[in-house]
């Protein structure tokens, strides 16, 4: 068996980096060849003028025909586009370009994916363990949080001269994984090197490009060379850009613009949610957005929403295109509704009714009425020797629904899922007179209510698939360690099994 106690908070939708990393803060700032530090520039400084020298409202990101970019590392596309030095410290004194490091970046995006380019002078390319953070690479950040300059919601890639891997999101920490749907090209010359990526829109949920005004991003370079350390620079001066002490990341504000209709366009469909999960009673508020190439009338767009594949709810709304951008907004009931997760299916009709484009989502809903009704009968067992002290087991779960519910937008939904699944598996064990604990070859987060505070306290436990409760077994305890939580700690030691 293997128990660790966790954080006290719910346990994240995602899951925190491998054992090992340290703070990245006290290593990816500069280092003492910077300039000295000064006072990080505040969001009314950076409003007017930022490090590249461009005023900010002066900034876009200009929407290009779907096959303009194509991924391949020479950069040929993107000789006309505009291309934004990136020379700031993380305390907002620049540096100057050299030829030891100048690095610039530009940023497009098309109907189905954002695009970045990257072309720096460096003198000395590093290739190390995670050279996006210690050797010679970049972080890509975007605040999916609209109209916010700084937020914990938020996506975070990390690419180097062979990985392209998202590390962070709305405040956490991931293992770093390969995104296989990411375009990414890397091509080291003479002078330095050269990247070209295309990250794919469903990637940056909820942010679309169509139906935002604006987007605040940060791209942080890293120059490692050889004998002297190392030195990193960024578009916007974040001294929070790649540290475990704190939730937030801030970016450079960027007017999105779209294509103008005179250059042919092609149509294109979007929609998305600002927020997926909901209580029963509540309304889905869908947001679409059309940029037509011409006047169409009588544009259908309808939102239903699906459990096992059979529409429950439904919004339907009909509206005239105009050439350019069109956008609105949908709202869906979702009437007294069983908890659990639902799709949200989308559909564009043109004005003979044929569907030209279609959007997936999914939401949780929360019925009020049936967590009461969970909680009440929970309450029956207390006082039961043999099964009261795994009550615990239950109930911290109901408190992580509540606070998951106080999260104000778009979050990975899984988690809610897993913890009412676990809800009405535990509650099963109870109603047959067992204890509310789960099986074995897994490891599951249970509880035990502090007799200091009477505050709930989660812990993980593992048992082996042979495990016998006759049978005495060595106990290892896990304690979580910077970066890692005790759950992924417990699978690296016992391989295989599974966090459910």
């Amino acid at each position: 068996a293997c128990f660790s106690p966790s954080a006290t908070r719910p346990p994240s939708t995602a899951t925190p980096v491998p054992s090992g990393r340290v703070d990245a803060h006290s290593t990816a700032v500069p280092t003492s060849t910077s300039p000295a530090p000064t006072p990080r520039p505040t969001a009314t400084d950076s409003a007017t003028s930022t490090p590249g020298g461009i005023p900010a409202q002066d900034k876009t990101i200009s929407q290009v025909k779907n096959g303009e970019i194509t991924i391949d590392g020479d950069l040929a596309d993107w000789t006309k586009r505009e291309w934004l030095a990136v020379s700031s410290y993380y305390n907002g004194r620049l540096q100057p370009p050299s030829p030891d490091l100048d690095v610039k970046a530009s940023f497009a995006f098309d109907s189905e994916n954002l695009y970045l380019a990257v072309k720096a002078v460096d003198d000395d390319v590093q290739k190390v363990d995670r050279s996006w953070r210690y050797g010679d690479g970049f972080l890509f950040t975007l605040v999916t949080d609209e109209s916010k300059e700084r937020s914990s919601y938020v996506r975070q890639f990390a690419f180097d001269q062979e990985s392209k891997l998202l590390i962070f999101g709305n405040g956490e920490y991931f293992p770093p994984f390969d995104i296989q749907n990411v375009e990414f090209q890397f091509r080291q010359h003479d002078l330095g090197v050269d990247y070209e990526v295309a990250i794919p829109l469903k990637l940056l949920k909820p942010f679309s490009p169509f139906i935002y005004e604006n987007v605040a991003l940060n791209f942080v370079y890293t120059d490692r060379d050889s004998a002297a350390g190392g030195t990193t620079v960024m578009l916007y001066p974040d001294a929070d850009f790649d540290t475990e002490r704190s939730r937030i990341r801030a970016g450079e504000f960027f007017a999105l613009k779209t294509a103008d209709p005179e250059t042919a366009q092609d149509a294109s469909y979007h929609a998305t949610l600002a927020k997926n999960f909901f209580r029963d009673g509540e309304t889905i508020e869908l947001r679409y957005a059309v940029n037509a190439d011409k006047s169409q009338d009588r544009t259908g767009i309808s939102a239903d929403l699906l459990r096992d594949g059979v529409a429950i709810q439904q919004a339907v709304e009909t509206v005239d295109l105009h050439p350019g951008l069109n956008r609105g907004t949908l709202p869906l009931s979702i009437g007294d509704l069983a908890n659990g997760d639902y799709t949200l299916q989308v559909a564009f009709q043109d004005t003979n009714g044929n569907t030209v484009s279609e959007y997936a989502d999914h939401v949780f809903v929360m019925n009020q009425g049936e967590i009461e009704e969970a909680k009440e009968a929970i309450s029956a067992y207390e006082g039961q020797e043999a099964i009261e002290a795994s009550l615990p087991n239950l109930e911290i779960r109901f408190d992580w629904l509540d606070e998951f519910y106080k999260r104000p937008n778009y979050e990975d939904i899984s988690a809610l899922n897993a913890w009412w699944g676990d809800i009405v598996t535990l509650s099963s064990a109870l109603a047959k007179g067992e204890p509310a604990v789960f099986g074995t070859n897994i490891i599951k987060r249970y509880a035990h209510r502090s007799n200091i505070d009477n505050t709930l306290q989660p812990y993980s436990v593992y048992l082996p698939e042979s495990f016998n409760a006759g049978t005495e077994y060595p106990l290892i305890v896990a304690l979580h360690g910077s970066g890692v939580d005790e759950q992924e700690f417990i699978k690296g030691m016992v391989g295989g099994a599974s966090i459910l």
